[in-house]
């Protein structure tokens, strides 16, 4: 029999989180889907049917990579404020500059990941589209690393850097038509490793927060189904 005073102070099962995260993941495979559709010209342009398909499989590579790198990045953001995993000792610093910028660039990048204020339609806005997510990235960890104290190693914020680095060097690339006509066969180079830095930025960010969301996840799911 349950006691109706614990009963009265049970706390409602929270769902927002996972609907925001429900909205990320839809909001990820429709853009996904439409770049997916829409072939970049640095693919069309190669010589041969079969290198064509093997460029275009990097490109849809890049683009699941980058969608991971952007889940990775709001389920980040979500345990920074819930001081979870290397976020647990995070203290509010007393200069208001860096209060302003850490909310700022919180603020804009979930804005852009859920309410989706800016949806890439090609390959040259998804190039820009990663390019600002992931410089405002670097700018938010190095923040949140040196102002707020968060457990953040000097080795994921220079994969941090190099992650913007490649996504710059891309913007560059796509941006003039006869460097993308030309040299496209330098797009897939650019392509290929920025794929595996996202990747393992990506899966750097999960691996530390993996464990609290796991927690969260089945305390929710335990609350549901109490008696």
């Amino acid at each position: 029999m349950s006691n109706p005073q614990s009963a009265l102070h049970r706390r409602p099962v929270g769902v927002f989180k996972v609907v925001y995260v429900l909205l990320l993941l839809l909001g990820l495979s429709d853009v996904g889907g439409r770049l997916a559709n829409a072939t970049p010209m640095y693919v069309s342009s190669i010589v041969g049917d079969g290198n064509v398909q093997i460029a275009y499989g990097v490109y849809v590579f890049t683009l699941v990579a980058a969608g991971f790198f952007v889940f990775s990045a709001y389920l980040s953001f979500e345990a920074f404020e819930d001081r979870r995993g290397p976020y647990d000792t995070t203290c509010m610093p007393s200069q208001i500059l860096p209060r302003l910028l850490e909310i700022l660039l919180r603020f804009g990048l979930v804005a852009t990941l859920t309410v989706k204020l800016w949806q890439p339609s090609d390959d040259s806005s998804l190039s820009f589209y990663v390019a600002a997510v992931a410089c405002a990235l670097f700018i938010w960890t190095a923040t949140v690393k040196f102002f707020y104290g968060a457990k953040i190693s000097s080795i994921e914020l220079l994969g941090s850097l190099v992650l913007a680095a490649f996504a710059l060097v891309l913007v560059w690339f796509s941006s003039d038509l006869h460097r993308v006509t030309d040299f496209s066969l330098g797009a897939i180079v650019i392509l290929l490793p920025l794929s595996f830095v996202l990747l393992g930025i990506g899966g750097a960010l999960l691996r530390n927060i993996y464990r609290p969301v796991a927690h969260e996840f089945r305390e929710t799911i335990a609350n549901l189904f109490a008696k």
